[in-house]
């Protein structure tokens, strides 16, 4: 234990102890993240600004390689964006209101088949 401890402390620095080592089915726990824990709670302000640190490099960094670049741009849709206007013939309003009811009767037939499938899956 003097051994794991020493190595910790050299590695880690001398605010880190191991206080228990122990092996179950295979697996070694290490209470070393509790000590960790401990360390991060007890010094929270340098690891706060530590965070800090570590964001505003990297933001430097960040606009360095990719500057910020403000570009003012408009964009209006072509004509094939364009909302188009349906107009139906009124002798075919009653052939389009079947046809539209057709497909909305056999979609909700399907989707309560599919519903009904499904319930008697997670019943059985």
């Amino acid at each position: 234990m003097d051994q794991i401890n020493a190595s910790v402390r050299s590695i880690l620095g001398p605010e880190y102890n191991v206080r228990d080592v122990s092996i179950h089915g295979g697996s070694v726990e290490l209470w070393l993240i509790v000590t960790t824990a401990f360390a991060v709670i007890t010094n929270w302000g340098s690891f706060r600004q530590g965070l800090d640190y570590l964001i505003s490099d990297l933001r430097k960094v960040i606009r360095k390689i990719a500057p910020a670049k403000v570009t003012d741009a408009s964009w209006s849709p072509g004509p094939a964006l364009l909302q188009p206007q349906l107009q139906i013939p009124p002798d075919l309003i009653f052939e389009t209101r079947l046809v539209v009811t057709y497909l909305v009767l056999s979609h909700a037939a399907l989707l309560a088949f599919v519903l009904w499938m499904v319930w008697l899956r997670l019943r059985i």
